[in-house]
């Protein structure tokens, strides 16, 4: 979720600033890693700040709203790969609570 933020943010004051271009593509890329380094966040996560920037600018002329959609999809998505973490594929420590729900919703 951070990584999104931050590279929806990056994308969006440099579209409303600079423009599109190959350079802008450029400007994200280098800036995501450069903000990203500094934070010292995780290798995945600056990963994901550069896709995020680049999906943004390449996506925000065709919907108005693509930036805050594409926070609003990573949130859905950590949502889901939460529960189902939780209740399908439950880690060792959590099993008997999978068990306590697979117990009673089967009946």
């Amino acid at each position: 979720m951070v990584g999104t933020v931050i590279g929806v943010a990056i994308a969006t004051v440099i579209v409303n600033w600079v423009g599109v271009s190959a350079w802008t593509v450029g400007m994200i890329v280098f800036l995501s890693i450069l903000i990203g380094k500094q934070l010292r966040l995780d290798d995945t996560i600056i990963h994901q700040v550069g896709v995020s920037a680049i999906l943004v600018l390449v996506f925000e002329n065709h919907s108005v709203s693509y930036a805050f959609d594409r926070i609003v999809d990573t949130a859905i998505g950590i949502i889901v790969a939460i529960v189902l973490d939780l209740f399908i594929f439950p880690p060792r420590k959590n099993r008997s609570l999978f068990t306590f729900f697979a117990r009673h919703l089967s009946r």
